[in-house]
């Protein structure tokens, strides 16, 4: 479970998914356990994001190569707890917001949430960011072999972000994802193995020349999923 440090305008991270976020609450709860139920809430949800961007690399025959996909599908798992003041679920104020996400380090995945309002409406803006390997599956010999040194000493950087509408009976996404992006990178700092090899640090100097992006634009798609993992209409 990560920790996230306070985010912009009062978005923060819990101890536990569980946890009443506040003290006040608490207190109430002991007196009256029905308050608790009434006026702290934790839903579990995911979001799926599928990035997809073609590259080409350079054959030994010096041609290049049928593009070939740079392609990954993320499930990030997370809990949304929403807590009112009695108070403030009488006046119809909006809930304390906290997100709790479930990390998998295998894709070195980094999150944040913070707010950020589109056409006059409050999101909670998720960004996410994860790292992948060169898929070699399915690729003939002279592909495998192209695309083999980026597997080995290089990785993927997959990036987006997406709107989300906490404050529903059912979280909503927003109207538009932005600032996706799909990259190869190559270097010390990104080989797939590390330290990197020696034939990697030789390949680095030649990588940049030896593959390219296709001319279409990344292949975007985000879902929200409940807690069995099927999508929320």
């Amino acid at each position: 479970m990560v920790r996230l440090p306070p985010a912009l305008l009062g978005l923060f991270a819990s101890r536990t998914v569980h946890a009443t976020p506040t003290s006040h609450i608490e207190s109430t709860a002991a007196l009256a356990p029905h308050f608790k139920r009434l006026f702290d809430s934790t839903t579990e949800y995911a979001i799926s994001v599928t990035l997809n961007r073609g590259a080409i690399f350079k054959l030994a025959n010096g041609e290049w190569s049928s593009p070939m996909p740079l392609f990954s599908k993320l499930v990030q798992k997370f809990a949304l707890t929403k807590s009112w003041s009695p108070m403030d679920y009488a006046m119809g104020y909006d809930p304390h917001v906290v997100y709790d996400f479930v990390l998998d380090q295998r894709q070195e995945t980094s999150v944040s949430a913070t707010w950020k309002y589109a056409d006059q409406v409050k999101y909670s803006q998720i960004a996410l960011a994860w790292w992948e390997r060169v898929n070699l599956d399915g690729l003939d010999e002279a592909e495998r072999t192209a695309a083999y040194p980026y597997n080995q000493c290089c990785q993927i950087h997959f990036e987006t972000a997406a709107l989300v509408w906490p404050f529903g009976r059912v979280l909503s996404l927003g109207p538009a994802n932005f600032g996706t992006e799909v990259r190869l990178a190559c270097g010390r700092d990104f080989a797939a193995v590390r330290p990197p090899t020696p034939e990697c640090l030789q390949f680095y100097k030649i990588s940049s020349a030896n593959f390219a992006y296709t001319a279409l634009p990344v292949d975007q798609k985000t879902e929200l999923l409940d807690a069995d993992l099927s999508p929320i209409s």
